[in-house]
């Protein structure tokens, strides 16, 4: 047996992963580029200039040593470099990053899930470097003009490299679905965290305001002035529904009005209305929510007390509105199976169909002065029987 053979094959191996790895970043640039956006010692400028160099690196330097367009040990000691670097990048972070001061809901426990990450990144690369080292230190393999003389044709043939080539496609065609999978599953993991931390936040509102669910809109007025450090908008009524954060983030955010928990993971919004909507059925009595006893007027927007919710089970407090691009078209044709998700009065959250959710009041908010909504449109803002209604079935 060939030692030296079989001792090449590990460092193979770790430089084909270090290829494979390269593809996948190009397959999901933007997943890619949002992991980097957590980096604390990464210039916003460069995000856009590191998520395309570093995946085009890695599958240069792995093409490089299997078609040996430079000798192979040259190829594996350009791995290793390219390892080196980006694990001291990684150092870097780990070692000068420190934890958020602001006291924010769900931004510490982002940030050691960010560390925890890092780490993992750091010991695949020591493992992957070693076995590559190894590769570069053996001789590298005869010419193969010399190996054919010795014992016949050796080496990759033009055929078996297009087959290699077609099962690598084939397998990676059969991978596509569970990386948007999986990149699915991750998205709404991360939007049930922040739905979560948010329903904390809204019960230390009710603990800090006598029960009372946030109510921050002037009833009678045409629009109402909030603002959030140099931020300053006007909204009507109704609007309320999405700007949620500019009001509470004085208070409970840190004063950062565009805090990355007001919007789902890789939607790339930073700023301006959140993407969980707080139902409007919040911001009027029960009485608005009731086709025999809505009036006209003002006289029913009102605050609401959490002690008279009857199913904190079944209300929605909060409903993720972010989806992605092949969700649209479901959206269209309604009633919408498509997946979102809610946080709930009790402050649990879980990840529910469009079409579960119960039909709200037919009307929406209404179409007098402060409304916006003249249908029940976006599904779960405008429950039935309001804070005494329910949204979901138990």
């Amino acid at each position: 047996m060939d030692l030296t053979r079989v001792g090449r094959w590990p460092g193979a191996v770790c430089i084909c992963i270090v290829g494979v790895s390269g593809l996948l970043k190009l397959a999901d640039v933007g997943s890619f580029q949002e992991s980097l956006r957590a980096w604390t010692l990464l210039p916003a400028p460069l995000v856009g200039i590191v998520t395309w160099v570093v995946p085009a690196l890695e599958l240069s330097l792995a093409l490089a040593w299997a078609l040996r367009v430079v000798p192979r040990p040259v190829a594996a000691w350009g791995v290793v470099v390219f390892l080196f670097v980006v694990s001291g990048a990684y150092a870097i972070q780990v070692a000068f990053a420190h934890p958020p001061d602001c006291g924010c809901f769900g931004l510490l426990h982002r940030f050691n899930q960010m560390m925890t990450a890092t780490w993992m990144v750091i010991a695949r690369n020591l493992a992957l470097m070693g076995c590559i080292i190894v590769n570069a230190w053996l001789p590298e393999e005869k010419p193969r003009a010399a190996i054919r003389r010795v014992r016949g044709p050796a080496g990759f043939t033009l055929i078996e490299t297009v087959v290699v080539v077609c099962i690598v496609a084939v397998l990676l065609s059969l991978l596509a679905p569970a990386l948007h999978g999986g990149r699915g599953l991750a998205r709404s993991a991360g939007s049930l965290s922040n739905l979560r931390s948010h329903a904390g936040v809204f019960a230390a509102y009710g603990t800090d305001w006598k029960d009372l669910f946030p109510f921050f809109a002037v009833p009678n007025a045409t629009s109402t002035v909030l603002r959030c450090g140099d931020e300053v908008i006007s909204i009507p009524y109704f609007a309320s529904h999405a700007v949620w954060n500019f009001a509470l983030a004085g208070t409970y955010y840190g004063g950062d009005c565009a805090h990355p928990s007001f919007y789902a993971p890789g939607s790339n919004q930073h700023g301006g209305v959140t993407q969980y909507f707080y139902p409007c059925s919040f911001i009027c009595g029960p009485d608005y929510w009731s086709p025999k006893t809505r009036t006209a007027g003002t006289s029913q927007r009102t605050p609401n007390k959490w002690s008279s919710v009857q199913w904190p089970t079944a209300k929605d407090l909060l409903v993720s509105w972010y989806f992605v691009p092949e969700s649209l078209p479901a959206l269209l044709d309604g009633p919408p199976h498509v997946p979102t998700e809610m946080a709930f009065v009790d402050g649990s959250a879980s990840s529910r169909f469009l079409d579960d959710i119960a039909t709200g009041y037919p009307g929406g908010d209404g179409n007098w002065q402060g409304c916006i909504h003249l249908i029940d449109f976006p599904n779960g803002l405008h429950t039935l029987g309001g804070v005494r209604g329910r949204d979901v079935p138990h």
